[in-house]
Order: C-alpha cells, then sequence, then structure tokens
C-alpha cells in the first residue's frame, strides 16, 4: 500500500508541475498580447475613433422621435396637434412662395449670392438675371433678388449758354426717354444695382449733358437734323458704357442767345 501512495504522489506532482507549466504559458501569451496592444496597433485605434455606428445613430434618433411623437400625442389633444401641423405646413409654403420668383414683364430680377457664373467671353459674374417670363426658385438663405425696372424714364436737359460750331452762343433744351439696355445689362447692373431711379435719372442726365454739348460743338447753329444725328452718335457712346440706352428723342430745342 506504502508504493501505491508514492506513485499518487509522484503523479499528483507531474500534473501540478503540468499544470505550473500551462499556467506560466497562458501568462506569456498574455503578457505578448498586452505588448501588442501597448505597442499601437491600429484596430483597437480605429475602433476607438469610428465611435456609434451609423445604424445604432439612426435607431437612437429613430426612438428619440418615436418617443417624442407619442408625448406629444399623449399630451397635447389630436385637434391641437393637427392645427400646429396645418399651421407649420402653411408656414413652410408660404416661405416658399416667396423664394419662388418671377419676372414679370418690363422687370429684370438679379439674384446675387449663388455660385460665380462663367461666362462665354471667359468673364466670371457673381449673379444671375431673370429676364421677363423667367422664373427661378431662391436658395433660402443664400440668394437674394433685386429687382430692375426696363421701362425707360423721362430725362430733359436744359442749357442756357452753349456753344455752336463757329462761337454761335445758343440756348438749347433737350427731352428724351432713356432707360436700361437690354441687350447690354452687366455695366447697368454694376453700376445702378439697389439704387434708387432717381440715381439713374441723374447719371442719364449728366450722360445727355455731355452729349448735347459735343454735338452743338460739332454742329453749325440752324441745322436741326445734323444735330440730331450728332447726339443720337455721341449720346449711344456714352450710354452704352452705362448699360443704358435711348428709347426715344422726344424733341429738341436749339434758340439762338439774342444780344
Amino acid at each position: 500500500m506504502g508504493g501505491a501512495f508514492r506513485d499518487d504522489e509522484v503523479a499528483a506532482r507531474q500534473r501540478a508541475d503540468v499544470l505550473d507549466e500551462r499556467v506560466r504559458e497562458l501568462e506569456a501569451e498574455k503578457l505578448a498580447l498586452e505588448a501588442r496592444l501597448s505597442g499601437g496597433t491600429t484596430s483597437g485605434s480605429t475602433l476607438q475613433r469610428r465611435g456609434p455606428s451609423l445604424a445604432s445613430i439612426v435607431l437612437s434618433v429613430g426612438s428619440l422621435g418615436l418617443v417624442t411623437t407619442l408625448f406629444v400625442v399623449r399630451v397635447l389633444p389630436v385637434a391641437v396637434l393637427v392645427a400646429v401641423m396645418l399651421m407649420a405646413m402653411a408656414l413652410v409654403w408660404a416661405i416658399a412662395l416667396r423664394q419662388y420668383v418671377t419676372a414679370a414683364p418690363g422687370v429684370v430680377w438679379v439674384v446675387t449670392g449663388g455660385r460665380a457664373q462663367p461666362q462665354a467671353d471667359g468673364s466670371v459674374r457673381n449673379y444671375r438675371l431673370l429676364l421677363p417670363g423667367q422664373r427661378r426658385l431662391l436658395l433660402p438663405l443664400v440668394e437674394v433678388a433685386t429687382s430692375m425696372s426696363l421701362r425707360p424714364f423721362r430725362v430733359a436737359v436744359r442749357l442756357e449758354h452753349a456753344f455752336a460750331r463757329g462761337g454761335t452762343a445758343v440756348r438749347a433744351h433737350v427731352v428724351a426717354m432713356i432707360g436700361l439696355d437690354r441687350g447690354n445689362l452687366p455695366p447697368a447692373v454694376e453700376r445702378f444695382l439697389g439704387q434708387p431711379e432717381s440715381e439713374v435719372v441723374q447719371v442719364a442726365e449728366a450722360a445727355l449733358e455731355g452729349a448735347l454739348r459735343e454735338a452743338l460743338a460739332d454742329t453749325e447753329a440752324g441745322r436741326a437734323q445734323e444735330l440730331e444725328s450728332a447726339l443720337r452718335a455721341a449720346l449711344d457712346d456714352d450710354l452704352e458704357r452705362l448699360g443704358l440706352a435711348l428709347d426715344t428723342l422726344l424733341s429738341i430745342e436749339v434758340r439762338p442767345v439774342s444780344g
């Protein structure tokens, strides 16, 4: 019997040694794994930086919306909830209508605030034009539309003392209808956008006065047709630089200054 106990004791020690060896192997594997993790492997750090997944975000937002809806429906009467929804829809529709612009006859809309518009000649404009009949839905909080009238306005110039060719002193009075040039709007937009019509009239009067003095200086007194032709030519050159155009020359009166 004593020999059997000794055999059991030796076997037990052998099993203990095997278990100790296995424990040391596991501890070594644990240390090696910790060393790899502390050494900056990218898999763990990348997962930490990604944060919550898209599915979890959608689920969270959906759950919050559902809970909020159930709470509102439970607290507020159905009639009140429907009324609030109808008011919100009406408000959204009213805002959308205000953002919808249609250019009526005789009006051009200048839309600013959007992306720059490259042109065929290589230039870039920071605005777009809506000519009569065109329409556009403006981008909320981004685009702004400003109207400009295409209808001609009356401009009158009176000179009490000017000189015709040859040094003849004359008085002159000219009345004309001038408006924005539909075929040459960019200069007018860049010069007059946001300005009142009185500012446009004042600039047109100055251009008409300068053209009249130039035409008188190149024309002999008493030659009405020659004066009108010279006035139109000089005025067209000055107005083109402003994006304006002569619509109608209503009257030209030239009289010599009595001595």
